[in-house]
Formats: structure tokens, C-alpha cells, sequence
């Protein structure tokens, strides 16, 4: 091979290594890179000093084009026609390499078993592969030529930006034509051509005309991301509140958005309908895991009263938003199978906890049906009622004993001559006897049923007074907003109410998703970042509560 053939080889691979920077982002750059070149009847190989040359009918006829002064006809590439296989962002390097040296290593088998069928020794199949001899006339040519395409040539700078347009064209053919800009310039071309995707080599030379069109606006390089597929908005696979904040931010700047794109010449067409037809379905969605997300106030009393804002939501939107029709019964469908746990009173395993705590929020309770309503009535009459959950005597009873079980514990660890460990394990099983003593006497003493059936009483007592008090406030009106965290009115009725408030209190405390806990924990992290061990327990404490309600504790600062 001579140097002027090396010379081509190293070009064609600084080509690829020019495309490899040049294509889309989102490409898959990890793919196999054929190095074999195309395999001919004789034993020899056309290869450069930096490995195998790049056999590609593209290069076959664009370098026989270029032969025959043919450089500015983009003709050459006919035989690459696309047609329509989805939106596919094809990798250049790939589809150049593996497709079409495909195509050509098919041709070559197909000349040689028909050579062979005709009993003729395959010499030089490399030669009469193509019909014309393209590549024989150009290696012949070549080396005439000299070094008028070498790197620092005017010509090879020529050539390589049109290589350049081309590999464009390979990767944006798919999204160009669905681009509304790139119609635009289309039918101002070719109105019939519109409707359809075009040929190659009518492809390619639209995409260079539309490049130097706008190549005095200086947004050239944006167009052709545009059209890679790159668009201005671009929906993340995350949560759909998320989407929700993207469309309303995009709807607030909606002039902002517009007037940019006209300064910048970009002719993007939104379809703002779309955009806050999506913000309003999405919204009580949004509303709802925003709230229950917090961490400053009662989330579980909301969770019930959420669910049944967003069934009827749903159940609205398939009349009002006929579009999201197939949307609204699937998702009601997915909320009654996922959440008939805590929504359904028939379903087998209902959990009543949910229901419970939207019952000890006076303001909550409005917002129930009247099905659920009486059922939550009935499920914390039970709560209260039941011996297994009857636990505020029995903690005052136990209360008592504490005294008592510490006593016992400094008896048995001074009359105890033994090691440590001894004496933690006897301690262990002295306080525990003592406990189940105390409880023992609590559940079998007579005078204890006494006080049960007393504490049974003024509980339905109490009860009777809390429902009288929401029947009667079923509008909320006495309610304030200072009463919209039902923790402050528990605490100014504590006296009215006191066995219902000690409940509510423990109820009110389960928060309705780990958002907040992941906080705490971040926050946590963070105070100890840098000074592991150094950082007690009640120290992390302070720092963490401090950093966690610092507007709080500092606003009269």
C-alpha cells in the first residue's frame, strides 16, 4: 500500500473519531467497532498504518464522486433511503459500520458464488465489485493528486465538513421530518414533499440549504440540536408532581418563554393548551403529596379526606378532561385495589388507624362521607372501649410501681457478690417479674373491674359529647384557623375532653410518609459530617432540633 493510501485511512479514521464527538448524547457510545475490512477474493487486505480501512459504500461513491469533480453533489448517497421505524436517534458510528458493510459484504458474497456457479477463479473480487470500479479508479487517481487532500489542505477541510453534514443527516433523518420548524422550510422547498419522508440525498441537501440559511443568525448549531431531538422541554421519568411544577412554571412564564424563543429566532411552537390542560389534572395530585409530605404539623388526619378528594377528582376529569379518560379509570381502579386497605370499611383486612386520626381532627371530619363517618365513629368508640387498648389506668397503675421495681433492683445488685454480667441479668429478670406482678394485679383485682366499668362510662361519656360536637359543627363554622392543626385543639380542650385528647395525641403523631423522618436523618448526617464520635446523643439532639426549627426558635431575634 502506498503512503498516499495510508494517508486516506488515517483520514477516514480521524472522520469516525470527529463523529464519535459530534454525535447525540442520549447515542449508545459503548457499541462494538468493526475493525475487519471488507473481505475479498484475494488474500489481500487494504489496511493504513492505524488499522483496517473503513469498507463503506458511502465512501465508495462519494470518493467517485469527488474523482470526477462531483464534490458539491450530495447525489452520491442514494442508495441510503430511510423509512418511517418510530423515532429512532441512530448512533452514526453504528449504522455507518455495521448496516451498511453489511449491505456491502452481502454483495460481495452474492459476485462470488456467482463467479463460483460460473467455474471462474475469483481474482481480485475487490476490483469488480462495483460495476463502475469506483475504488479502483479512485486508488489510481489518488495518487495523483498528491497532497491536495492532506489535513491541512483547503479541500480535505472541504470534505470533512461535508462528511460532517452527513453524518447530521444520518442521525437527525428520524426527527427532522417531525420537526413543525423543519416542515416549515419543507414546503417551502417541496409542498408535495411534506407529507412524506423524503429520499436521502433530498434529505441531505435540505438539512445543508437549512444550515446555511440560518448560518447568519448564528443559531445554526441550536437548529441541529433541535432536530437531534433535543427540545426545550423534556419530561423527566420522575413523580407527576414534578411534572405538575414543570408545567405550572412553564405556564407562569409563558411570555417570558415566548419571547426568548423570538429573540433567539427560534420558531418553537408550544401547545400551551396541552401544557396547562396537564398542570390542572395534576394538581389535586400535587396539593396532596405536598402536604402530607410536611413534617410541622398532623399529616395522618389527611390522608382519608386526600384520597376522597382525588376519587372525586378523577371521577370529574373524565367529562371535563375527555382526553385523560383512559388515564382517570386506570388510576381509580389502581386506588381502590392499592388503598382499600384504609378506604374500604368491607374490606377484610381494613385498617382503621387512618380513619381514627381523621376522626380526632374536628376540621378533618367534614370532609368524610357520610359512610365513613359513621364508621369512624364506631371504630374509636371501639378503640377506647377495648380491654387491650384501655391503657390509661393501667399506666397509671404501673406508674406507681416504678418505685418499687428500682428498690427491688438496688437490693439484688448489693446482696449480689457476682460479675457484671450476672448482675445485669438478674436485674433483667427482676424488673420483669415485677411488671407482670403489677400487671397481674391490675387485670384480677376487684376493685380494678370496679374503676374499668367507672373509666367505661365516662369514656362513652365523653364520646358522646366529641360526636354531639362535630354533628353540631358539621360545617365547621365555630371552627377557627388556628384549629386547621388539630394538636391545638386537643390542647385547649384537654379538661373537656381528657381520656379522648391523651388518644388523640398519640394518634396525631403518625406522620403519613417518611418524608419527614428522611430529613431528620439527612439533617443528622449533616451535624455530624466530619466530627464522627466526637458528637454525643443529646448534643446531635440539640443541633438537629435547632437546625430543624431554626425559624422558630430565632424569629424574635
Amino acid at each position: 500500500m502506498s503512503e498516499m493510501d495510508d494517508d486516506f485511512n488515517r483520514t477516514i479514521q480521524d472522520y469516525d473519531e470527529d463523529i464519535e464527538e459530534g454525535i447525540d448524547e442520549n447515542a449508545d457510545l459503548n457499541s462494538s467497532r468493526p475493525t475487519s475490512s471488507m473481505s475479498t477474493g484475494s488474500s489481500k487486505s487494504v489496511s493504513g498504518s492505524r488499522g483496517p480501512q473503513k469498507s463503506h459504500p458511502v465512501w465508495a461513491h462519494f470518493k467517485q464522486e469527488m474523482i470526477e469533480g462531483k464534490v458539491w453533489s450530495f447525489c452520491c448517497i442514494s442508495n441510503c433511503n430511510y423509512k418511517t421505524k418510530g423515532v429512532i436517534v441512530t448512533n452514526v458510528k453504528n449504522h455507518l459500520t455495521s448496516k451498511h458493510k453489511k449491505e456491502a459484504q452481502e454483495l460481495v458474497s452474492e459476485e462470488a458464488k456467482r463467479k463460483e456457479s460460473n467455474n471462474s477463479k475469483c481474482k481480485s473480487l475487490k476490483r469488480k465489485t462495483d460495476e463502475e470500479g469506483s475504488i479502483d479508479k479512485f486508488l489510481s487517481a489518488k495518487k495523483s493528486l498528491g497532497k491536495a487532500y492532506s489535513k491541512s489542505s483547503e479541500k480535505y477541510r472541504n470534505l470533512k465538513h461535508k462528511l460532517t453534514i452527513i453524518a447530521a443527516c444520518t442521525t437527525i433523518s428520524q426527527n427532522a421530518i417531525q420537526s413543525l420548524e423543519f416542515k416549515r422550510y419543507i414546503e417551502e422547498c417541496d409542498p408535495n414533499a411534506a407529507a412524506c419522508i423524503p429520499s436521502r440525498p433530498t434529505l441531505t441537501s435540505w438539512v445543508i440549504h437549512f444550515r446555511y440559511y440560518h448560518s447568519s443568525l448564528g443559531v445554526a448549531v441550536e437548529k441541529l440540536k433541535y432536530l437531534a431531538g433535543k427540545k426545550l422541554l423534556k419530561v423527566a421519568p420522575t413523580r407527576w408532581n414534578s411534572f405538575f411544577y414543570v408545567c405550572n412554571r412553564l405556564s407562569k412564564l409563558k411570555e417570558a418563554v415566548i419571547k426568548v424563543c423570538l429573540e433567539r429566532a427560534w420558531e418553537i411552537d408550544f401547545l400551551w393548551n396541552d401544557v396547562e390542560l396537564c398542570r390542572d389534572f395534576l394538581r389535586p395530585m400535587a396539593i396532596a403529596t405536598t402536604f402530607l409530605e410536611g413534617h410541622k404539623y398532623s399529616t395522618s388526619p389527611s390522608v382519608v379526606p386526600f384520597l376522597l378528594t382525588i376519587s372525586e377528582h378523577l371521577q370529574d376529569s373524565e367529562k371535563k378532561f375527555g382526553r385523560f379518560k383512559n388515564v382517570c379509570e386506570n388510576l381509580l381502579g389502581e386506588l381502590k385495589s392499592r388503598f382499600s386497605l384504609i378506604m374500604d370499611p368491607y374490606s377484610r383486612n381494613f385498617d382503621s388507624t387512618f380513619l381514627i386520626c381523621t376522626m380526632l381532627s374536628p376540621l378533618k371530619t367534614t370532609e368524610l362521607d357520610d359512610e365513613l363517618f359513621s364508621t369512624g365513629k364506631q371504630r374509636l368508640k371501639m378503640h377506647l372501649l377495648s380491654p387491650s387498648t384501655s391503657i390509661t389506668s393501667i399506666r397509671e397503675t404501673l406508674s406507681s410501681s416504678t418505685s418499687t421495681v428500682t428498690s427491688t433492683e438496688g437490693k439484688t445488685s448489693v446482696s449480689d457478690g457476682l460479675h457484671t454480667s450476672n448482675k445485669k441479668e438478674e436485674q433483667k429478670i427482676a424488673a420483669q417479674q415485677a411488671l407482670c406482678k403489677k400487671r397481674r394485679i391490675v387485670m384480677t383485682d376487684s376493685s380494678s373491674k370496679s374503676q374499668q366499668q367507672l373509666l367505661k362510662e365516662e369514656i362513652e361519656k365523653e364520646l358522646e359529647e366529641y360526636f354531639s360536637y362535630l354533628d353540631k359543627n358539621l360545617n365547621a363554622t365555630d371552627l377557627t384557623l388556628s384549629q386547621e392543626d388539630p394538636s391545638h385543639f386537643w390542647i385547649q380542650n384537654s379538661l373537656r375532653f381528657p381520656y379522648l385528647s391523651k388518644t388523640a395525641f398519640d394518634f396525631l403523631a403518625i406522620p403519613a410518609t417518611s418524608a419527614s423522618t428522611e430529613r431528620l436523618f439527612s439533617g443528622a448526617g449533616l451535624s455530624t459530617d466530619g466530627n464522627r464520635g466526637n458528637i454525643g446523643p443529646k448534643l446531635l439532639e440539640s443541633e438537629a432540633c435547632a437546625k430543624y426549627n431554626y425559624r422558630e426558635l430565632f424569629k424574635d431575634l
